[in-house]
């Protein structure tokens, strides 16, 4: 077996996150009741676009890193470690299929932004569980999809139509997909949601805790250490 230095995995997505961070440095200071003025309404939707296209090259460096650190050839490397448009669920099973069982402190959580009737969006957010992120990562690649396919903006209030889903009629109507309108904002507006800033906070969040957390499960199945802390650039934002 070959050191699978799955701290390079880590310090890349951290790096690749970079631009992300930035866009929310052009968001209006102080942040404005409601919604902001047009030009700064695309901020949400590019952050959303970012973090989960550069969470897909973090997955596959991952699930690569480990098997060649277990003695793989390319071609089995290649077969499973070929992810398209993979969510943090996504990538947690994969992992499983290959032998890496998440394990996590039983009150494990982490904060979201949380919206409330008298301020749309509470900062301090609300503990979710680990069930939950990876629930709200899979809507959260349907609010990609929608965005990705030009189905939605991202500027306005909208209908967000979905969820995409390979399986037949009758597994869907037994087990919903998580659909994108699960994660934004409400609207006054009927059946209308938004990507605002704190959802676009969130969906930024979950990527990156939730890469942290599969990195370290990899680290510490192969007995290696790894500092994940650079992945938690979105902590205070």
């Amino acid at each position: 077996m070959v050191e699978a230095d799955i701290q390079s995995v880590v310090d890349k997505y951290a790096r690749a996150l970079e631009g992300s961070s930035l866009i929310f440095d052009l968001y209006p200071k102080p942040r404005p009741q409601g919604r902001p003025q047009k030009r700064y309404r695309p901020l949400p939707a590019a952050v959303t676009l970012s973090v989960i296209s550069t969470f897909e090259g973090f997955a596959e460096d991952l699930v690569a890193s480990f098997l060649y650190g277990q003695g793989f050839g390319w071609a089995y490397i290649a077969l499973h470690a070929n992810l398209t448009n993979p969510s943090v669920n996504d990538l947690r099973k994969k992992l499983d299929h290959i032998g890496i069982e998440i394990q996590l402190q039983a009150n494990w959580t982490t904060p979201l932004p949380k919206q409330t009737s008298r301020t749309g969006w509470d900062p301090w957010g609300s503990a979710v569980t680990w069930n939950d992120l990876l629930t709200q990562s899979d809507s959260w690649m349907q609010v990609r999809h929608c965005l990705a396919h030009g189905l939605v903006t991202g500027l306005e209030p909208e209908i967000w139509p979905g969820p995409l889903d390979k399986r037949s009629a009758s597994n869907q109507e037994r087990e919903p997909a998580p659909k994108a309108s699960d994660v934004l904002a409400r609207t006054n507006a009927e059946d209308k949601k938004a990507l605002q800033l704190y959802p676009a906070i969130a969906c930024a969040r979950i990527y990156s805790v939730g890469a942290a957390v599969l990195a370290g499960a990899v680290a510490d199945h192969l007995g290696e250490v790894v500092d994940t802390s650079a992945l938690h650039k979105f902590d205070q934002v």
